[in-house]
């Protein structure tokens, strides 16, 4: 089931949300529901979100493109390899 949703925000945070909705590839609805996944968590216990349909209106064209092209090693997840990414960009700054 959908709703409506009327927001009032400043006219500079409407022209960089419509600059990202084109950069991505996406529509307002699916960025923000993206911006609720990885902020707060929404959907991940949460039977009533297809989180399919989510993953796939919020992904941006270039990812798509690329989709497919690197594996990661076994025994790694994603967000691992992130986490890992992220320290050591920011031990360097140390």
């Amino acid at each position: 089931m959908s709703y409506t949703l009327t927001l009032d925000m400043p006219q500079k945070a409407v022209r960089f949300v419509e600059r990202q909705t084109l950069r991505q590839g996406t529509d307002l609805s699916a960025l923000f529901v993206a911006f609720l996944r990885e902020r707060f968590g929404f959907g991940e216990d949460d039977d009533s979100v297809d989180a399919a349909q989510v993953v796939s209106e919020d992904v941006g064209t270039l990812t798509r493109q690329l989709s497919g092209i690197v594996s990661l090693p076994g025994g790694i997840s994603d967000k691992d390899l992130f986490a890992s990414a992220m320290l050591e960009k920011y031990n360097s700054l140390v």
